[in-house]
């Protein structure tokens, strides 16, 4: 029977969680910007209802993933987050490693939504695996749900499962502990050079070079890093007084473009 039940804001810091009643050491947390969006990712083991009050009291939300670049960015940073996945895995879950998004079935068999109390978008997905999709929106399952011994809680996989591969979706025991991952309105520490600008890369894809376009960025050098899908470290170094960044060494696929000082990552792809 079913249970009814009831990565901050712009300014808060990181700090500021060592003092919050969710009692999570801000050295446990991640955090990245995608576009406009803030994420953090937790590296401490909680329930899904623990994590998602902890969400909540730190103003944000877990985790909604609307969209392909969401999907792939959040893979990316966990493939280098340092997480030892044998720390969250879900034994109901095929013994993978997952972290907690904020979907759910909790209040229906089969409704999954986005966590409403936190201002989620509501259903996204009606039904068991053979399911579908709500008004067009994300969604990155496996061969899930299963509802296996009650399964009500999204995990994100960060390894395989026998119906899986690495970065879908689950449904998983919300009783499993397990990292999480917090999704912030607005943005976190973008220093002055990105801060409340809008910041594009062409070409895009590209062959040989990125140019960063930035109204009135300045000339302030900044440095970068360039992972690959997998989250593997393939390039570094400082943008130079043109913002132009020679890729003419990397293989074909997709990327993403981070910007050490401020954490802001920007997808690209190289033909």
């Amino acid at each position: 029977m079913k249970k009814h039940l009831l990565i901050f804001s712009a300014t808060l810091s990181l700090a500021a969680l060592a003092s919050a009643q969710c009692f999570v050491n801000p050295a446990n947390v991640l955090p990245y910007n995608i576009g406009s969006k803030t994420y953090g990712v937790v590296k401490e083991a909680k329930t899904w209802s623990a994590a998602r009050a902890c969400a909540v009291q730190f103003m944000g939300k877990l985790a909604i993933v609307e969209s392909q670049l969401e999907q792939d960015s959040i893979f990316a940073i966990l493939n280098r987050s340092g997480i030892v996945t044998s720390s969250i895995t879900a034994p109901d879950g095929g013994g993978a490693a997952y972290v907690w998004l904020g979907g759910n079935d909790r209040g229906t068999e089969g409704t999954w939504v986005w966590d409403s109390y936190a201002g989620g978008t509501g259903q996204f997905w009606q039904g068991a695996r053979t399911g579908t999709v709500v008004g067009g929106l994300y969604n990155n399952w496996g061969n899930e749900p299963g509802n296996f011994n009650n399964q009500d809680a999204l995990g994100f996989a960060s390894t395989a499962w026998p119906f899986g591969t690495a970065g879908q979706w689950n449904d998983v025991d919300e009783n499993n502990n397990l990292f999480f991952i917090v999704e912030y309105p607005g943005t976190v520490g973008l220093n002055e050079v990105m801060r409340n600008k809008a910041i594009t890369l062409s070409p895009n894809p590209t062959q040989d070079e990125l140019s960063l376009n930035c109204d009135n960025c300045g000339n302030r050098d900044e440095a970068y890093q360039i992972f690959d899908i997998q989250g593997r470290l393939m390039q570094e170094g400082v943008l130079n007084t043109d913002k132009v960044v020679d890729v003419r060494k990397l293989e074909t696929g997709s990327y993403f473009i981070q910007f050490v000082s401020s954490g802001l990552s920007l997808k690209f792809q190289k033909d």
